[in-house]
Order: structure tokens, then sequence, then C-alpha cells
């Protein structure tokens, strides 16, 4: 993990090519744009970890110049060109060493720089206060699809290698023995202690370098040397026998083929005794951390501390943006918007001249953004919330700020640096901080540490991943075509879903959970279920299937098999029978309108609302559900009626079906909330499902009998189980009435119940106020008839029709499924 330091935050622009004017497939679908590809790809440069690489932080794509993306990545105040003259020989041979492992790291990986330059190489200081070089501006050619997505050919001419100097095109993007010439006119300027830019202009050197490779004698080096010394008096003499003149002039070769590959010149550093120093971020040892620490005021070291990534996340935060600053500092200059009206319009809307998109001018260099505003509140946070401990001052973790709305929280500095830094040591010791974590995150959840904190809440481990390298995610499947049809059409607002390289990473990892659990088939819908997967572990595609398939098998139990239609079936019994145990009034009105959930609800259960909220909805959703247990998505279905119970009351059949096709318009916080308050009184018996995971181990938390589909719609209100009533007869948090007849009551009955025997044409009123009382304090009004559910079923409907009572429910099993408890019982007088 690498930390903040001494390090700073830079921004370099890349053009990439206009859309074009056909911007819709043969069969209908959107052709991303090459700048959303870009954005598509750059998650891997993100991913990647070397010591010799700056860190990628994040791609941004212009708003108003929408072809323009711009890379941002750490930066530091000096590069190669600053020290050419100040660096020893050893140091310039460690220089080199390490440019050399970061070439290496990216060519095995397929990556090319295309930016190798003094200029690109930026040193730091490491712990014993030497430097240490990082490559900078690497894999451009890559974000641009090797070449085929960028407007035009941009780089360093004075490294370009003779064979993009024959023919561009067809060395469109950058190469792995492009970057080894590149790395020798590095070696070169370190040699002869200037910068070629000092030297000669870019024209003057292509011109000597033509000449050089003109000549057949195979020395390139050599006389591209002379030719040097004979342009400037600056260049000075250097030794030929020299390890960096030998290095040179193995790089500077002019076919590709008679060049070295980086790995071959790092052996033959390694071969001479030049090892590249490790870019360790941390301390080896004790001593040195303890020193480093206290040469610095606490909030210096906590600045230094932080990890980079979480640095950037809150450099956002500070209000700058990226765009307005390249706008500002004319790193990219726009043409004026009066400017780009057309000419002429006529008929139909028909545009004479500016009708394509708005011109710009882009100036090729890395920008440093300002980080003023973050070291400043950094500095004026209080150290005791950054270094809380909950060893010593337990798990309450100071809780300003909780009661804001979650936008507003995820946009406030000091909340979320805190947050963030409390978070990461609690999931880091998860395996006995797990109930300090979930308090942590009860209220909301981080976005900078969300899949972290998901991964353990789902208790994805390492191990758990290991199952998706043995899926074969490439090969055919019956589900290709239809995926083909909805992976394109997935939540495509999100403009990283509609890149080619998030698509492609989507139907693999739909591929790999088909592959990885036989028993289910592809239904529409599962694309969306993994669609905030792949976002969370874009570039960690087995931690995407772990969590998916975790999150899956908890809340969403066998709703993929082939035949689901008894799993869909009871989850729409289920809803229907919280929906009036928590609101009869408007259960009724339902029912008058004949509105029943297979009409709005299958897209809720079978993705569990993924395809039906915004993603950044969903993650808000999703982020209390994995709080709660398998029931909590029935819960967000009664939230979301709470929300719309003032229209639904007064609804019409059409009117409620135009309602719920706006649910995306919800405010889903306070749909979160009235989930949580119904989650909190609802008897977890109540909302039991046959076919949810709680019921498929050995160890049952409810005793429920199995009951058909056709007994499950003659029933109105849930069931509750016998191990909930005791607990809640213990408690005296339940009104039980007794509705079988008098001499049964008298002969044996349970404890606290309250006999009701006048069933089925008794007189309601008598019972009133113990109904009133049960429900101002939500606590469940329970009916227990003889057994077969037939009597209680009937009263229970009763109650809810006539009197719209709320909060009623049946006894599973009746007063025969009490029979064996025997310190409940009571024994009557005769």
């Amino acid at each position: 993990m690498r930390c903040l330091g001494n390090a700073g935050f830079s921004a370099y622009p890349v053009v990439c090519k206009e859309p074009e004017r056909r911007t819709t497939t043969l069969n209908g679908f959107s052709i991303p744009p090459p700048a959303v590809n870009s954005v598509g790809r750059f998650p891997r440069l993100a991913a990647l970890q070397s010591p010799y690489l700056c860190q990628y932080l994040e791609i941004i794509r212009c708003r108003e110049a929408p072809s323009i993306v711009a890379m941002i990545s750490e930066h530091y105040a000096h590069n190669l060109s600053d020290k050419l003259n100040i660096l020893t020989v050893d140091e310039k041979l460690q220089t080199v060493a390490q440019i050399s492992a970061a070439l290496d790291y990216l060519h095995t990986r397929e990556i090319y720089s295309g930016f190798v330059d003094v200029s690109t190489v930026e040193l730091t200081t490491s712990d014993d206060e030497q430097w240490l070089a990082r490559l900078s501006q690497y894999g451009t050619s890559y974000i641009t699809g090797y070449g085929e997505d960028q407007a035009r050919m941009t780089g360093n001419q004075y490294c370009r290698p003779p064979e993009r100097m024959v023919d561009e095109e067809v060395y469109r993007g950058a190469t792995e023995y492009g970057d080894v010439w590149a790395l020798g006119i590095v070696c070169l300027q370190l040699l002869i202690g200037i910068t070629l830019k000092e030297l000669c202009t870019e024209d003057t050197f292509a011109t000597i370098l033509i000449d050089v490779l003109r000549i057949q004698d195979g020395r390139v080096f050599e006389n591209l040397l002379q030719r040097l010394k004979e342009t400037s008096s600056a260049v000075v003499d250097v030794d030929g026998e020299s390890l960096l003149f030998k290095i040179a002039d193995r790089c500077l070769q002019k076919l590709p083929r008679h060049r070295p590959d980086a790995s071959a010149i790092l052996e033959c550093l390694k071969e001479k005794g030049v090892v590249p120093k490790p870019g360790d971020d941390g301390f080896n040892e004790w001593s040195q951390m303890k020193e480093a620490i206290s040469k610095l005021a606490p909030e210096e070291w906590i600045l230094r501390e932080l990890p980079i990534k979480e640095a950037w996340f809150l450099w956002k935060l500070c209000g700058s943006q990226v765009e307005s600053l390249l706008v500002r500092n004319e790193i990219i200059k726009l043409d004026p918007p009066i400017v780009t009206l057309p000419s002429i319009i006529i008929n139909e809307f028909h545009l004479f001249e500016r009708e394509g998109p708005r011109r710009f001018y882009v100036d090729k260099i890395i920008f440093k953004l300002p980080c003023n505003n973050l070291r400043m509140k950094l500095r004026s946070l209080n150290p005791r919330l950054m270094l809380h401990s909950f060893e010593l001052d337990g798990d309450d973790f100071p809780s300003e700020g909780e009661d804001l709305p979650v936008i507003v929280k995820e946009k406030d500095f000091t909340y979320q640096c805190t947050r963030i830094n409390a978070g990461n040591r609690l999931v880091d010791a998860f395996s006995f901080k797990a109930e300090a974590l979930r308090k942590l995150v009860a209220t909301d959840i981080p976005p900078m540490i969300r899949p972290k904190v998901w991964a353990a809440l789902l208790n994805v481990t390492e191990a758990s991943t290991w199952t998706f390298e043995d899926l074969d995610t490439f090969s055919s499947h019956p589900s290709d075509s239809q995926l083909e049809v909805d992976i394109p059409r997935c939540h495509q607002y999100e403009e990283l879903m509609t890149s080619a390289t998030a698509q492609a990473k989507l139907k693999r990892l739909v591929k790999a959970y088909l592959r990885g659990h036989p028993e289910c088939v592809y239904w529409q819908g599962l694309d969306s279920v993994a669609a905030p997967f792949l976002l969370l572990y874009f570039e960690d595609m087995p931690r995407a299937f772990a969590c998916m398939s975790a999150f899956i098998t908890k809340y969403m139990h066998n709703v993929f098999i082939h035949d689901n239609i008894q799993v869909i079936g009871e989850y729409f019994h289920q809803f229907e029978k919280l929906l009036a145990y928590t609101d009869a009034e408007l259960w009724l009105c339902m029912q008058r309108i004949q509105f029943f959930p297979e009409l709005y609800a299958i897209r809720w259960f079978l993705t569990c609302f993924a395809h039906v909220l915004p993603l950044h909805k969903l993650f808000h959703v999703w982020d209390r559900l994995l709080l709660c247990d398998v029931h909590f998505p029935l819960c967000i279905g009664l939230g979301i009626f709470a929300q719309l119970r003032g229209r639904l009351v007064k609804a019409t059949f059409n009117d409620a079906i135009l309602l719920f096709s706006d649910l995306p318009f919800l405010d889903m916080e306070k749909v979160i909330e009235e989930a949580v308050r119904a989650y909190s009184y609802i008897p977890k018996s109540c909302a039991f499902r046959f076919h949810g995971s709680d019921n498929q181990g050995p160890v049952k938390e409810h005793t429920m009998q199995h009951l058909t589909p056709a007994q499950l719609r003659e029933c109105v209100s849930p069931r509750m189980s016998r191990e909930d009533l005791i607990a809640r007869i213990e408690k005296q948090a339940v009104l039980l009435l007794d509705i079988r007849t008098a001499p049964e009551y008298n002969r044996v009955s349970v404890i606290r119940s309250i006999s009701f025997p006048h069933y089925p044409v008794g007189d309601l009123s008598n019972i009133q106020n113990l109904l009133n009382a049960a429900q101002e304090n939500k606590h469940p009004i329970c009916i227990m008839d003889g057994g077969m559910h037939m009597m209680a079923s009937a009263f229970a409907k009763r109650l809810v029709e006539e009197k719209t009572t709320c909060c009623v429910c049946i006894l599973d099993g009746g007063f025969d499924g009490m029979r064996n408890f025997q310190h409940l019982l009571q024994v009557g007088q005769f």
C-alpha cells in the first residue's frame, strides 16, 4: 500500500478520436465513443503495483470536450532532467536499473510506455535519503487501444524510435522495443549530462538521427554521440568502457529485433552488481519508524502515512475539479460557445458549418494539481479522530455528522476522512472486530472502503476467490445469445458500463456464476445483479465472483434455478402478507384495485432491486442490506410502499402502474429508514420463507410447517413460529388471542393468552382496546386456533378487513404446537 508521503497529484490530458457519425450497431445498440473505451481500459493501469511506477488513481472524461480524458497519477516535484548534473555514476546506474525494472514489469503485462524520457522519470527520496526513480505517463497507448482510439500520435520526439519515423501509422501504438530505444536515449542524456532539449530542437535532432541511421556501420550510438559533439560544445566526453555506455549502445540499434528487451538489460545490470533498490513505502525496522515519528508533528505524520488512493479521494472533497483547473490554466483551450453556433439552420434543423463537436486545443504536458487545500484540511483535523484506539477507547466511535443525509456525508471531508481511517482498521481486524465494524457502518459505508467492507460482511476470504480461476468463462454457453442482447443495455447510463472492456468483463462474470452453479440458468436480471460487484472489483474478477456468489447464496437463494416459480411465488405471497401486517388499509386498497405483486415486484425480488434502481442508489440500499438477514429485501419493498402510500390509497389500477414506473426517482434514504423501522418490529418468523437460505441448513431458527401455494393464498396474515411466540410471551410483547371454544380454553391454555371464543360472529368491540394497544406498541396480534389454521386464517382476515387491524399474524401449528412447552401452559379449574 503506497502512502502519500511527499507526493502530490498530476493530470495528463489524452485526446481521443471523435465519435463516428454512426452511433448504433446493426442490432440497434449504441457504439461507445473512443473516450469511453479508454475509460474502460484505465482500471487495469490503476491496478498496477510497482515501486518503480507512479501510481495511477483515476481517469476523468471532460464534459466540455468529451473526447478528452485526463489521467490522474501521483506526482513528485523533481524529475530526472533536473538532476542530470548532480547524480553520481552509481546513482545513474541505479536509476537505469529502476527504469528497466519498471519497463520489465509493464512489458510482462503487455503494457508499453511510449513516453520514456528524462522528463517522465520522476524522483523521490526513500527512507534512507537516496533517490528513487518512478516512471510516469506510461500506458497511454494501452488505454487508446494501442493508438486506434487516439486522435493524433503524441510523445517526446527526441525519444521516437526509427521505425516510427519511417511509418508512424504502422507503428501507431507504443511497442516494447520502442521503449528500449527510448531507454537508450535516456542513457545518452545521463552520459552527456545535459538534456537533448537543451542541445537542439526536435527537428534538428530528427535530422541528425536520420543521417546517422543512413550510415551502415552498425554503430548508431557512437555516431550519434559524435554528431551531437559536433553540434554543441556542451556535450562532454564519455567513457566508452563504462557500463552506461554499453547499455546505451545495446539499446540504440536500428532494427527492433537487434535490441535487447528490458529483462535482458536488467539482468546485465544485476551481473555487474547493480540491483534496483527496493522501493518499500514502509519501514524495515522499528527504530526507523520511531525516528521518523519523532521528527514530525502528529498532523504531519497522519499526512505522510495516508494511503495515496484515499488522499486522492479526499482531494476531490476539497472543492476543486480537474477539468476546471485544466481549462483555467489553459492546458485545455476551448472555443468560446458563441463561435460553435451553426451559420444556417434550414428545414428540419439541418445545420451548416460548425456542426461538429466543440473545438479545442490541448497542451500535452503534465499538469501539477494544487494540494494546498488538502494539506491544510488534513492538518486542521483533530489527531485523536485519526488515532482512535478501539482497544483503549472502546467501539464507540465519535458520531458527529451521522444524522446528515447520505449525500451530504459523502461530500464531507472530515466525516469521510475519519470514517475511512476507522473502517480500514476494523476491516483488517474483522475476525475479532466484526461487531465493531457492523456498528461503525450501520449508518453508512464510505464509498472509498465499500469494496473491502462488502467483502468482509459477506465473509469472502482469499480462499473464496480461488474458484474463479478454475471456471471456463471464454467458451460458448447456451446463454451467450441472450447475454449479447442484455449486457449492452445493463446500466448503460453508467459511463464505465458502456465501455467494451466492462461489457466483456460483465459477460465473463455472469458466465462464471453459471458455470460455478450448474443448477442455475440465466434469467434476465442476473447481469444487473453482477454489475455492482463488477464496478467495485473491476480489476479483481475472482473477488467480484466470490462476493456475487456469496450475496446470491444468502439473499437470493434458488432465485436463478431453472424452475423458480415456487421461489418467486413464495416471495409474492409473503410480501402481500407483510403489507397486510404493516399497513392493513393500504393492503385493502391494493386488493380493491386488484394490484398484486405479480404485476410490479418481479424485478424487485428477481434482482434484489438491481434492475429497477440506478447504481448509486442501489449501493446505499445494499449497504444496509448486508447488515441484515435474508428477510430485509421484503422490508425494502415495504419501505417503497410507505413512500408511495399517500398516492396509492387514492390510485386506480392505471395510476398504480405509472407510480411504480417512477421508482428510480424515490428518496431511497427515506425508503431505507422505513425498511429498517419495519424490520425492527416485524417478527422474524413472519417474514419466513421456506426457500430462504436461512431454512437450508441442518439447524433451523424457526420450525415452520411447509404450506402449499394454495394454502399460502388462503392466508391473509403471516404466520408466527412457536420460538418467536415463546420469546415474546416472556417479554410480554405479544397479544395472543385464543379463538378455541370456551371449554377447550378452560381445560388448558397458554399463559397470558386472551380467550375470544365468539368466532366467527363475536363482537370485536369487546377486544378493541386490546387491539389498539397492541398496534400502538407494534406488538404482534397472534391468532391461535386448534392447529388447522382455517379458523385462525378466517378470523385474521376479519380483523384486517373489518377493522383494518395491523400487526395481525397466525400461530403456526396452533395450540397443538404448544403442547410440548409445559412451562407455558396453565390448566383450568373444573
